[in-house]
């Protein structure tokens, strides 16, 4: 797809991006969006979301395959809740804005929300 010079791609494209994390880490995510990754330190595949989402494992390839989410980057101004299941629920965790880290790497995401969230 091609796209203008303002990335107005950005409402066109997936709410999810996937692709290979490079060697620098968590400098991969963008600002404005929640990255989280399949190996720690923001290493491995990197799937990304600039919003909400109700169902983000049918949106990441490596976390539809059973891969597990290992570290986070939330490069947003919100604090993102995620949840093990689809539609919010069963919350397993939170990040807030502009922090990073590495999760315990048992469970995929389920679903993602910024802002009034329930749970």
């Amino acid at each position: 797809m091609t796209t203008g010079f303002f990335g107005a791609a950005l409402a066109l494209a997936p709410a999810a991006q996937a692709g290979a994390a490079s060697a620098t880490g968590y400098d991969n995510c963008a600002s404005g969006w929640i990255c989280f990754y399949s190996e720690k330190d923001g290493g491995g595949q990197k799937c990304q979301w600039s919003g909400n989402s109700t169902d983000t494992r049918s949106q990441c390839s490596w976390m539809r395959a059973g891969t597990n989410t290992r570290s986070v980057y939330n490069h947003t101004g919100s604090r993102f809740h995620y949840y093990h299941g689809i539609n919010y629920t069963n919350r397993i965790g939170s990040t807030t804005a502009g922090n990073r880290g590495n999760l315990a790497g048992t469970y995929t995401i389920g679903s993602l929300c910024a802002g009034s969230c329930p749970g």
